[in-house]
């Protein structure tokens, strides 16, 4: 893992999708707390506790917080948060993609409607974000983009494969380019959060009885938004927190035929 001079965050602009809740919530927590002004997006049910999300952060740290309504599984929705952002913020330095959705069960039970709106949150707003804030980012030779992916990255997730699938894609997406723009002073980082007791895990579309969250448990997001402030600090290019997830999911995948580690997760991860 790459690690470079320590980033100072303090007057920084940044952007966190998901930010009403959940790890998105905490990071923008973190963040307001280092000095940094944000833009905070969220699906446009969410409207209300972002707006007031936004104003807490600003009475609580005295930093500008803006939020936005934006339904990023919509063709047009990335670019117009790209396009709101831009009207409040001269130039954006950080970009958190967090955004995320579930699909949980057998992937020829689970509608195909659900599935697309997956693929459209958690892999395609990711890419056609970075691909329009990116461009600026060179241009002042600095810059910090996050994309928010899991440990589900890193090996097949039976029973909610489409989550998975779109994670590997942001993952091999998020190291490609950031291998690309090496040298142009933006880093290109991914989070890997072990899961975690977010809304879109614990609000009823993931079930709370797997064997693998009997024995592991859920993380705290709070816990992981720290880690997300260490990886734009250092300039860690992959980051899965926690020792004994490290282990699991960088190791493993390696030591084990991936069949056998397909089986294994298919056994964990069935209700």
């Amino acid at each position: 893992m790459t690690q470079m001079k320590t980033y100072s965050l303090r007057g920084r602009n940044a952007v966190v999708t998901g930010a009403s809740s959940g790890i998105g919530l905490e990071i923008a927590r973190q963040l307001a707390g280092k000095g940094v002004h944000l833009f905070l997006g969220a699906h446009p049910a969410e409207r209300d506790a972002l707006d007031r999300i936004a104003v807490e952060l600003q009475e609580t740290y005295r930093i500008k917080a803006w939020a936005v309504a934006c339904d990023l599984g919509a063709a047009d929705g990335p670019q117009s948060l790209f396009e709101e952002a831009c009207r409040r913020f001269s130039q954006i330095d950080i970009l958190i993609n967090n955004a995320g959705i579930m699909a949980y069960g057998r992937f020829d039970e689970i509608p195909l409607e659900r599935m697309d709106a997956l693929l459209q949150i958690n892999a395609r707003s990711y890419l056609v974000l970075m691909r329009l804030f990116l461009p600026g980012m060179i241009r002042r030779g600095q810059g910090r983009i996050l994309n928010v992916s899991s440990v589900a990255a890193f090996q097949p997730t039976p029973m909610h494969a489409a989550y998975g699938a779109a994670k590997a894609l942001v993952q091999s997406l998020s190291e490609a380019v950031a291998e690309e723009v090496r040298h142009t002073g933006v880093v290109i980082s991914t989070l890997n959060p072990p899961y975690t007791a977010t809304p879109m895990i614990c609000g009823g579309a993931f079930p709370d009885r797997l064997p693998w969250i009997r024995i592991w448990g859920l993380w705290d997001p709070a816990k992981v938004a720290l880690s997300a402030l260490n990886v734009l600090e250092t300039g860690k290019s992959v980051h899965i927190p926690g020792v004994f997830p490290r282990l699991v999911h960088t190791l493993l995948p390696r030591l084990l035929p991936r069949r056998l580690s397909c089986r294994i997760g298919y056994r964990m991860l069935q209700s």
